[in-house]
């Protein structure tokens, strides 16, 4: 009996500080899901601005956009702000790293920048997607992005722009060089 209320024990604590252990995947924001289709006409960024399209506005947050790749699939999800001073940008960033520590129960990391004016932290998961929070003197940046989908997006960029390129070398009058 006394065996059998110890491993109950134990198995409660383990349990409980499992949960603490266990990652907040990033899926999306403001009503947008990393990864899901969405029809578009091009495979170019869209834009969004309250309140038509979006469905969950955050805070002071005006201008929202998403970008797609050729599969028409989310990769990357941004919401900009531009505050009235820098020190309300300040203010507004520490806020915003605050709702993300407690939300994804990680502390947003300095990301190295070679502007000193660019203050840039960072919360990864462990399925290839961030969450970035950029100041650059007033202007504030969220950008929830898909790694994955993004560098096939990427890699789909430059092999089309290779592609141009030899299509134009091959179409060019070389006996005039």
């Amino acid at each position: 009996m006394k065996r059998t209320a110890y491993l109950l024990v134990m198995l409660i604590c383990f349990t409980m500080f499992a949960k603490e252990d266990i990652e907040i995947p990033i899926v999306g924001a403001f009503g947008f899901e990393l990864g899901k289709k969405y029809r578009i006409k091009t495979d170019e960024q869209v834009m969004f601005h309250p309140p038509k399209r979006v469905k969950e506005p955050f805070r002071k947050f005006q201008k929202y956009d998403i970008s797609v790749n050729k599969r028409q699939e989310i990769f990357l999800i941004r919401a900009e702000y531009t505050a009235k001073s820098t020190e309300e940008a300040k203010n507004e960033i520490d806020i915003i790293e605050k709702i993300l520590a407690n939300k994804y129960k990680k502390k947003p990391m300095p990301v190295k920048s070679n502007n000193p004016e660019i203050y840039f932290t960072e919360i990864k998961d462990q399925n290839n997607r961030s969450i970035g929070i950029v100041r650059e003197d007033r202007t504030i940046r969220i950008m929830y992005r898909d790694h994955k989908l993004g560098k096939n997006q990427d890699d789909n960029n430059k092999e089309s722009k290779e592609k141009e390129f030899e299509k134009e070398v091959s179409k060019s009058n070389t006996n005039a060089l």
